[in-house]
């Protein structure tokens, strides 16, 4: 008994590994500082790439979104942007001039159709933010149009002839506007559905 007493974990262990780290004292805090450093960064790593994994799986459901709404859509976009640029064109072929009777007979049925999904899909979300912006200032831009053709149609005797030079390029501005932003709508849902 007092020859195993007088031995020590060094003779006995059967890996020369673990023997030699038993054998050096001052070893096991160099491990413990190194395994405790290792734990730090793997708690640090491990969230990171979990958030990194998220947002590539956020932003693949937003391409995807935006993609499926162009695609559902694009014959509505492509008609708004023809129309809006048929209302421009008419605008510049109007006389300058206008009595009230004519001027009603010249803007009838000049207002845009807006699809009702347009304005929908630009509520709904998870779409790409250049898309939505697009979108949005096309829809605000053809509102905008809208209202004023409305209210010129409406109420000719207060529009024409006097302030109708001042009403007229307001509202071609809001058509090129229009036919611009669905333009970039346009341009944006080609450049991510190809």
């Amino acid at each position: 008994m007092g020859l195993l007493m007088g031995l020590n974990a060094c003779g006995f262990e059967p890996s020369s590994a673990v023997r030699w780290i038993e054998c050096h004292p001052g070893l096991a805090a160099w491990v413990q500082a190194v395994g405790t450093i290792l734990a730090v960064v793997i708690a640090l790593t491990v969230p990171i790439a979990a958030e990194l994994l998220a947002r590539r799986g956020r932003s693949r459901r937003t391409e995807e979104n935006t993609v499926a709404a162009f695609l559902r859509l694009r014959q509505e976009f492509i008609s708004l942007q023809i129309e809006a640029d048929l209302r421009l064109q008419w605008l510049n072929r109007m006389p300058s001039v206008l009595d009230s009777a004519s001027a009603s007979i010249w803007l009838e049925g000049m207002q845009l159709l807006i699809h009702p999904d347009l304005p929908r899909v630009a509520d709904t979300g998870g779409l790409r933010a250049d898309f939505s912006k697009a979108l949005l200032l096309c829809l605000e831009a053809a509102s905008q149009f809208n209202d004023r053709v409305r209210r010129a149609t409406a109420y000719p005797e207060q529009f024409f002839p006097d302030r109708w030079p001042t009403v007229h390029p307001l509202v071609s501005g809001l058509a090129a506007s229009t036919r611009d932003h669905a333009a970039k709508v346009i341009e944006i849902g080609l450049r991510i559905s190809t």
